[in-house]
């Protein structure tokens, strides 16, 4: 009879243990999918407790880390995690690291809270996107680097020089686009002027004509016929 009630409360305390349904899409704060990356989920206990972890009463066995791998749209779906609301001490955590395809890269983590029936990550995990330096002062920063070679020294200089030309090109371009901009302006005004002039010798009002100005020519209008009064039968 006491074999039978103790098996009794272990099978009601696994059936009363829940397991999670985890999903997620991963996308970086310049919003960019991790497409091809991976995952990983890992359990954390409550931090500092010296406690043995129990899951409803029974010792708890996390068992190996959820791993695998990000579609193409840098999504996941059907990780089964076990709720951190059935773990005691209260303040466990599953720690997920994603990481990127481009190995090069550094990875990110993030510590949550995983409970319900099922969970959506994708708020909760948002890593910070890749940056790149394009300034000349990062450039400067590591030309003072005394553990390069001369020929890493040179090729820092070079750089400095192309970024120095690129940012000046740039501004000429931005100088041209505002000369071309006040020309055309002005062109448009010395245009509309001439035309007023001409509809004023012609003796014809300007809302009698159009002008198309992909083809500089100027068009009639075609004024709405009245509507013509049909007789009565």
């Amino acid at each position: 009879m006491r074999i039978a009630c103790i098996l009794l409360v272990f099978c009601a305390s696994l059936a009363s243990a829940q397991t999670t349904r985890v999903s997620g899409r991963i996308v970086d704060t310049q919003g960019r999918a991790w497409a091809g990356g991976s995952y990983e989920f890992t359990f954390e206990p409550s931090p500092g407790s010296t406690e043995t972890t129990l899951e409803n009463g029974a010792k708890f066995n996390p068992g190996p880390p959820e791993h695998g791998t990000l579609d193409s749209n840098g999504a996941f779906s059907g990780v089964k995690l076990r709720s951190n609301y059935d773990i005691r001490p209260l303040g466990s955590r599953w720690k997920v690291t994603v990481c990127q395809q481009d190995k090069s890269f550094p990875c990110w983590s993030e510590a949550l809270v995983i409970t319900g029936a099922t969970h959506d990550i994708s708020h909760s995990v948002i890593p910070p996107g890749i940056q790149v330096p394009t300034s000349n002062d990062s450039l400067s920063s590591i030309a003072t680097d005394p553990k390069l070679s001369d020929a890493a020294h040179a090729k820092i200089r070079d750089l400095q020089l192309q970024q120095k030309t690129i940012e000046n090109q740039y501004l000429q371009m931005q100088q041209q686009l505002a000369n071309l901009e006040k020309q055309f302006n002005g062109i448009a005004g010395q245009l509309t002027a001439e035309t007023d002039a001409a509809f004023k010798e012609s003796h014809v009002t300007r809302e009698e004509w159009t002008l198309d100005l992909a083809t500089l020519k100027f068009a009639k209008v075609e004024k709405p016929k009245p509507d013509e009064k049909k007789p009565r039968p």
